[in-house]
């Protein structure tokens, strides 16, 4: 398996600048627009971004927030032509196709996960993967000392995305593929650290057909796996995670569960365009032969709470919030998106989940 790589030398690259994220759909169009127009003459002139350059790259933010680019035909009909004009038919279908997965990760987000890790006791060392790794905004915001002392590895399956991270963060060895085709050996990371792409769809790798398990939840059972006794999975995942039994079990006989956040539904409204409630969950990777072990959180329990979308139908939730209300971040109400499941709300003046 290649990489692109540039060895460590030179100053590291730091987002600083995140006003583009308050920006309205055409003028991040715009930015995306300027960002491949310049990723096109890096690549034809085969030169490396200036500083300059790279906050101009820094500014993709993908296109899951622009949904109307490729629809609204109408109203967005000049952007749709540039677009067309930089990009091949086959670049233009994967971008198209992006906007499924293309959700990127707020600096605030990030922040704090990195901030629990620190709570963890982890110390930057040894070899770090991000297997979704967008423009590489999860890298970006590392410590500069983890940033130095580790071996990082990202995969991402976006051409687009994988040039701009290789351009930013030439430090990491980087793969454009799928995560699926990405070949890595087990137990090799001591961090597994990502905002795992959502969807209902499948993907095919022998070693995991048979869970037949939606994206987001195949990364799940792929990164435990590729994590070392001792290490950590972290990441952000939608409530399908923790109300998948047939993967909990799974896991279960390699991994302890650390514990979850449930975040409001518009924790990633802003950057990324989408109101849907999602989780963070820290799994540590167990010593061969150490589990399976007796947790709570693999059991899916009746909520208390009655569906609105179906009526007479209890929500259902992981055991581990109905015993850690304080761990949802907002008020309890049904997923938005996925109906029968009970997600977060978010408080807006009302009474918390505590």
């Amino acid at each position: 398996m290649q990489a692109t790589r540039t060895r460590r030398g030179g100053s590291l690259f730091v987002p600083t600048n995140f006003s583009h994220l308050n920006a309205g759909q055409k003028t991040r169009a715009r930015n995306n627009l300027a960002a491949i127009a310049l990723v096109k003459k890096l690549q034809n002139k085969s030169k490396k971004p200036t500083a300059e350059e790279k906050e101009v790259l820094a500014k993709f933010t993908g296109w899951g927030a622009l949904k109307p680019v490729f629809d609204d035909a109408e109203h967005w009909a000049e952007i749709q032509q540039e677009l067309k004009e930089l990009l091949t038919e086959e670049e233009y279908s994967n971008a198209r196709a992006s906007i499924l997965n293309s959700h990127y990760t707020s600096a605030e987000v990030i922040e704090a996960i990195l901030l629990g890790l620190k709570h963890l006791g982890y110390d930057g060392k040894g070899r770090l993967l991000e297997p979704s790794t967008g423009i590489g905004n999860f890298i970006g915001h590392l410590p500069l000392d983890w940033r130095k002392d580790a071996d990082i590895y990202g995969v991402e399956i976006d051409p687009t995305a994988a040039a701009i991270a290789g351009y930013l963060y030439p430090e990491i060895q980087l793969y454009n593929k799928g995560f699926q085709e990405a070949d890595f050996p087990d137990a090799g990371f001591s961090l597994c650290l990502s905002n795992f792409p959502f969807g209902t769809y499948q993907v095919a790798d022998p070693r995991y057909d048979r869970l037949k398990l939606p994206i987001h939840n195949y990364f799940w059972a792929k990164t435990a796996n590729l994590t070392r006794p001792g290490g950590l999975v972290v990441a952000i995942t939608g409530t399908g995670t923790l109300s998948n039994e047939r993967l909990l079990r799974e896991l279960n006989k390699t991994v302890q569960f650390v514990g979850a956040i449930r975040l409001p539904s518009d924790a990633f409204k802003k950057n990324a365009g989408t109101e849907v409630t999602t989780d963070i969950i820290i799994l540590k990777r167990t010593d061969e032969g150490e589990g399976p072990f007796k947790n709570d959180w693999m059991d899916i329990v009746p909520s208390g709470m009655t569906s609105q979308v179906y009526p007479g139908r209890e929500l259902l939730i992981n055991r581990y919030f109905l015993d850690n209300p304080h761990m949802m971040l907002g008020v309890p109400a049904e997923d938005k998106l996925q109906p029968g499941r009970l997600g977060v709300e978010p408080t807006y003046g009302q009474k918390s989940a505590r």
